[in-house]
């Protein structure tokens, strides 16, 4: 699709595609930003960029079932993300892709990972497999260990214009009363509007 499928973001999507196209996208990166403003979405379109070479392989990945794609995240509110569930995720990256030229692994809500689990990571990131690449989505930098934050690329995503957010509303299917509702409810987070769309 012509920005991914993400409503807004579109500097975000036109410098990642460009990296992707160009053979020089950084292998750690960081996403920041509020709840709900599209960067586990942002990460997914990227993993669909990188591993979905065709039709089944980007349904895989829309899915979050494809073999080389990993995803991590909270498994409740307010839980934090252990050393263990990092270094099980370490384990996977440092494999040979199945299917993929990749390995890419999804963190969201990096700002959950214990300490110990951060420094954990540190040595993904300073030691990575030339064949994964590691998206980390956090509310902020100042969540994070600085030396995590440094060995990243960061990309801080802005609060997108209703109106952007209520014609994708509109361009998913939802009446012009509710797009202009939720688009105004959402306070610029994309990813509140769509949810609310679906509840």
């Amino acid at each position: 699709m012509d920005n991914w499928g993400i409503i807004g973001h579109e500097w975000a999507v036109k410098r990642l595609r460009g990296a992707v196209q160009q053979g020089r996208l950084a292998q750690s990166l960081l996403f920041l930003g509020p709840p709900r403003i599209g960067k586990t979405t942002l990460a997914l379109a990227l993993a669909e960029a990188l591993l979905g070479h065709d039709a089944r392989a980007r349904a895989l990945v829309a899915a979050q079932k494809h073999p080389d794609l990993f995803a991590l995240a909270p498994q409740g509110d307010n839980e934090s993300i252990s050393i263990e569930r990092v270094r099980d995720l370490q384990s996977a990256l440092r494999l040979t892709p199945v299917e993929g030229p990749y390995r890419v692994a999804i963190l969201s809500e990096a700002h959950a990972l214990t300490l110990s689990a951060m420094n954990a990571l540190l040595k993904t990131l300073e030691e990575p497999n030339p064949a994964a690449v590691l998206i980390l989505a956090a509310t902020s930098a100042e969540a994070l260990l600085p030396t995590i934050v440094s060995r990243c690329q960061a990309l801080s995503l802005r609060l997108i214009a209703a109106s952007q957010i209520e014609a994708g509303l509109r361009a998913r299917g939802a009446g012009p009363a509710q797009s202009k509702l939720l688009a105004k409810l959402a306070q610029g987070r994309p990813g509140w509007a769509l949810q609310a769309l679906q509840d």
